[in-house]
């Protein structure tokens, strides 16, 4: 269910008018023959998502003419916009025909803008129809032509079609890194819209990952833009996907007023989507709750505006709900005829991923029922989908429930098997995420040591080329200098003058390649340095991230071979060590990735106003769930509301640390307080606990590298020792300090001083 979820977070989306519809209108009743195929043409394309009606019969117009004047480029663009309305329609095969007609014209032209735009609609086709391999091809291939043009706008497009269709494949680390790329650019060139855009992919991702504090943040910022450019639908969606978070959270009732607002507002203008999208959440929400008559109530009207924007593989997740509210009234006839609308619907729309999607559903239907046969049926066909389309999560959903089908019919040992394959897809899946991102650092890093080494020896060539071209003008001079002998004596004048400014020259000349000589060697000095990050890195990497390997890797190995003379409390602590070795894992390479970015100096202050006590709250509900397997109460020492200006990320990157060091070090039914006190211009922000605290020696070593400083947690919770570390450069980087008071066996209490301006 989760995954139709995601699919939604995507549907909505905006397009800018390139020239006033209106104007063009104007323009159009006074012009004839080609110049009146470009209007045509551009008329149709800007209205295809407003008017798909109104754009067709312009695109219509633009064909004919054009084919009567023999003009193949206003021909091309004609079969273009046309393949643009029958999308519209959700007529996929005939805008997949007109669009290849647009390709072969454009490509016998050699018209490389108009190739990169039917490659791009081409991948929509097959996106909508859910034929996400094939949509992803076109887009790549769209890629390199809007590079080769210089069109940064429909780079940013292409990058972020990529990491939708990376999404949907469910290669969350693919994807991300495409939409961040289509969000720096899109930033650079200062489009707000489309920047709010990739920052709500961005987010989804990170929603996803279930990090959602940076989910919220991108959700956030989006917000902000969106408020900035009054676009008051853009404000709609996302605040409905702030509310999903709270809904993932289970903070229902905060979800539900997020929501209850995005229908109230999209009602006031009309807005559609929105009323679709906000009914579909509203939906799912008491589907969660199993309040399943509202749940009824608001799924139906959402498949009554997704009918009317032809949102059909929306209209499909919807029907899906619908049948599952019923399968747990108990009305089962009634689940099924929705469940068969649903997969008709999906056809329908030709979306292989919401047609998987929804077998999976009527599956688990079947399963309940007792109807075994039904059930595999379907689960078969939803598995052959995610094969072929290599959806690796919904594999992965697959092998669990098949395994609870096997145990339905009592094949208890199939059924286990089937439970191992899930584990096992999905730990691989997350191993996957987490190489990944160790792997894309090290290419950074080596990027951007071979781009130091190019410029030291682009520096050596220019003193090279500078020797050079001394010698040479010395060569010249002595030549000049022979001619003048044999002049008047005036002429030998001004050769002396010429030759002492010709050695003053060559003074600064020198004075020059010696500065440029001590600047070299400051770089070498900078490049050692770098390499004695790189090392203290590998050895991170090759001590610290090898522990929890190898115990993840000990206890599986143990329950893979042992699994017949297990008990099940035995099990159920193997499992548990193996999930805490998979966070303590987590931890460490979120600590290294911060630190290699601060090796690179890659950290940007970004000051605004912050409420201190909203961060402090953020950073506690991250933290709950960890603090409660220990025992551990997290609490906020709540004073007046302080307001600061400083960077969010920076410091709530130091409270998580910090936070995170004080559970690591606490016994069971231990205390961790945090809370600020105003101090002139100053406040102080402390984290306290009544943990295992420091030997006095061992305090000035945690703050520092070349100590290489870390030990256990109480959990034996393994560390890389960076966390501290980060914490003190972010705390002077904010112009602030950090200082650590603690007695073995008292706790510890770590002060950050920041001003407040």
């Amino acid at each position: 269910m989760n995954l139709k979820l995601y699919i939604l977070i995507f549907l909505f989306s905006f397009a800018l008018f390139g020239a006033s519809v209106d104007s063009l209108k104007i323009k159009l009743k006074s012009v004839e023959g080609i110049k009146r195929i470009e209007i045509l043409n551009e008329l149709a394309f800007n209205l295809w998502e407003e008017n798909s009606t109104e754009a067709y019969q312009y695109a219509v117009e633009a064909r004919d003419l054009s084919s009567k004047l023999s003009y193949r480029k206003g021909l091309a663009w004609a079969y273009n916009n046309i393949g643009l309305t029958n999308l519209k329609a959700n007529k996929n095969k005939e805008a997949y025909s007109f669009l290849q007609k647009g390709l072969k014209i454009f490509t016998a032209l050699k018209d490389t803008n108009g190739i990169a735009t039917c490659y791009d609609n081409i991948g929509d086709t097959h996106r909508f129809r859910g034929s996400i391999d094939s949509a992803l091809y076109y887009y790549k291939l769209s890629l390199p032509l809007f590079k080769k043009m210089g069109d940064r706008k429909g780079e940013a497009m292409a990058y972020s079609s990529i990491g939708l269709m990376y999404w949907r494949k469910g290669l969350n680390n693919e994807a991300l890194n495409n939409f961040y790329i289509s969000y720096v650019i899109r930033k650079e060139l200062g489009l707000k819209l489309e920047t709010a855009m990739s920052l709500n992919n961005i987010g989804t991702i990170y929603w996803r990952y279930a990090n959602y504090e940076k989910a919220l943040e991108s959700y956030s910022e989006s917000l902000r833009l969106r408020e900035e450019i009054n676009d008051e639908k853009g404000q709609i969606v996302s605040g409905s996907n702030i509310g999903l978070i709270f809904h993932k959270m289970k903070n229902y009732d905060k979800a539900e007023t997020l929501y209850r607002t995005a229908l109230s507002r999209s009602e006031k203008i009309n807005f559609t989507f929105g009323k679709a999208y906000a009914n579909h959440n509203l939906g799912l929400l008491f589907l969660d709750k199993k309040d399943y008559d509202r749940s009824i109530v608001f799924s139906k009207e959402a498949v009554k505006y997704y009918y009317d924007i032809h949102e059909l593989n929306a209209v499909a997740h919807s029907l899906s709900y619908i049948g599952s509210a019923y399968a747990g009234k108990g009305d089962d006839q009634k689940a099924a005829e929705y469940f068969n609308a649903a997969i008709d619907t999906a056809l329908k729309a030709d979306d292989k991923f919401s047609l998987a999607i929804t077998y999976q559903s009527f599956a688990k239907l079947n399963i309940n029922r007792g109807e075994t046969n039904e059930a595999e049926k379907y689960l078969q066909k939803a598995y052959e989908i995610a094969v072929k389309e290599n959806l690796a999560e919904l594999i992965t959903e697959h092998f669990l429930n098949y395994s609870n089908l096997l145990q339905k019919k009592g094949d208890i040992a199939g059924a286990y098997n089937y439970y191992k394959k899930y584990i096992e897809a999905k730990d691989n899946l997350r191993l996957e995420q987490m190489n990944n991102d160790i792997t894309n650092w090290q290419i950074k890093y080596e990027t951007d040591k071979k781009e130091s080494e190019n410029q030291k020896l682009r520096e050596e060539n220019i003193l090279k080329q500078t020797q050079f071209e001394n010698q040479r003008n010395l060569n010249n001079l002595l030549f000049v200098i022979l001619i003048v002998g044999v002049l008047t004596f005036a002429i030998s004048i001004l050769y002396i003058r010429l030759k002492r400014k010709t050695q003053q020259k060559i003074i600064e000349q020198k004075n020059e390649l010696e500065l440029l000589n001590k600047e070299l060697a400051l770089k070498n000095e900078n490049l050692k340095e770098a390499n004695h990050s790189k090392d203290k890195l590998f050895s991170i990497i090759s001590h610290d991230l090898r522990s929890p390997f190898q115990s993840i890797i000990g206890l599986s190995d143990i329950l893979h071979s042992e699994r017949d003379k297990l008990t099940k409390e035995e099990i159920s602590e193997f499992a548990g060590s193996i999930n805490r070795s998979s966070k303590n894992l987590l931890t460490l390479t979120n600590n290294i990735l911060e630190w290699s970015k601060m090796q690179l100096n890659k950290i940007s202050v970004d000051k605004k106003e912050l409420k201190l006590n909203e961060i402090f709250e953020q950073v506690i509900l991250a933290y709950y769930p960890q603090a409660s397997e220990k025992k551990i109460t997290l609490e906020i020492i709540s004073g007046k509301e302080l307001k600061l200006i400083s960077d969010v990320h920076l410091l709530s990157t130091v409270l998580r640390n910090l936070i995170n060091n004080s559970i690591k070090f606490s016994k069971p039914g231990g205390r961790v307080k945090l809370g600020a006190v105003l101090k002139a211009d100053f406040v102080d922000i402390f984290v306290e606990d009544n943990g295992i605290g420091l030997n006095e020696d061992d305090l000035p070593k945690i703050f520092d590298i070349k100590q290489n400083f870390s030990s256990a947690g109480t959990n034996n919770e393994r560390g890389t020792g960076l966390g501290l570390i980060i914490c003190k450069e972010f705390v002077e980087t904010l112009n602030g300090k950090i200082i650590v008071k603690s007695k073995l066996g008292e706790g510890a209490r770590f002060t950050v001083s920041i001003p407040l301006e």
